[in-house]
Order: C-alpha cells, then sequence, then structure tokens
C-alpha cells in the first residue's frame, strides 16, 4: 500500500474481494495492467478480511475508492460487506461482481435503493470492467 499521488498522499485504493483465488488473479492482473500508478489495488478472499484491509487504510490515512465484490461468499455476503463499508464512509464506490446463478434482479433493486453502484456479471470483459472503473471514478487510466 505503497502508491503515492504527486502531492504524496495515499494513492485511491480499488479492493477487489471474491473467495475463488482464480477470480481475484484475474481481476487483479487486468486492472493492474491499465490502472498501475494511479491507483493502489488489494485484495481479500472474504468479507471479513476486506473489512480488515478497509480499517486499516483509513487508520492510515487512505481511504477505499471503489469496491469490487463477488455477491456470494461464505461468511459475508457482498452486499452486506458494502452496506457495513459505506456506513463509514459514503463516498465509496461500489460495484456487485455476479455470477450465473445470481438473480439480476436483485442487483437492479440494489442499485435503486443505492446500495451499490453498478453490478457486472461473471465472466466479465474487460473493455466493460474498465469502462466502469473509469466512469465511477472520474479518471482515465494513466499513460
Amino acid at each position: 500500500m505503497d502508491e503515492r499521488t504527486d502531492d504524496d498522499t495515499p494513492a485511491p485504493t480499488l479492493l477487489l474481494v471474491d473467495d475463488e483465488r482464480i477470480i481475484l488473479l484475474a481481476l487483479k492482473q487486468e486492472l493492474r495492467a491499465r490502472w498501475s500508478g494511479s491507483l493502489e489495488i488489494e485484495t481479500a478472499g472474504s468479507g471479513p478480511e476486506a473489512l480488515e484491509i478497509f480499517d486499516e487504510l483509513r487508520a492510515s490515512g487512505g481511504r477505499v475508492a471503489l469496491i469490487l465484490a463477488d455477491y456470494l461468499m461464505p461468511v459475508m455476503k457482498g452486499s452486506e460487506l458494502i452496506a457495513r463499508m459505506r456506513a463509514l464512509d459514503g463516498d465509496l464506490k461500489a460495484v456487485i461482481l455476479s455470477g450465473g446463478t445470481d438473480d439480476p434482479a436483485l442487483f437492479d433493486r440494489f442499485k435503486n435503493e443505492g446500495l451499490i453502484d453498478a453490478w457486472l456479471p461473471k465472466p466479465w470483459r474487460i473493455e466493460e470492467l474498465d469502462a466502469l472503473v473509469r466512469s465511477l471514478l472520474g479518471r482515465d487510466p494513466p499513460g
């Protein structure tokens, strides 16, 4: 968590949360290739682990700007994780990642209720993921 912006404040963090390591690895590789240098990218394999990272960043003066969280995970669903994080940071942008068996109407309801900003089905298209990150953060990747 060392990336710094020009004014020496920590770079905003993109937090990726999924209980499947292969999903986390793919997301991290794809996003790091485009966003390295302007966003710090952290991963967590569960909701509780994500909350630890979130708290550590806040304690050190950093912040999670955007979370991409799987919906169905053991211990804590992505929607519960996002609700808990947004209760502490109302500016947090949030995306639910959805497996093929999830109900799209549920995610549309989450979006309409303001719990999430968007949802993205798995498997995702990198162009769609990149455009979503760009749109939610209001910035373009470096270079």
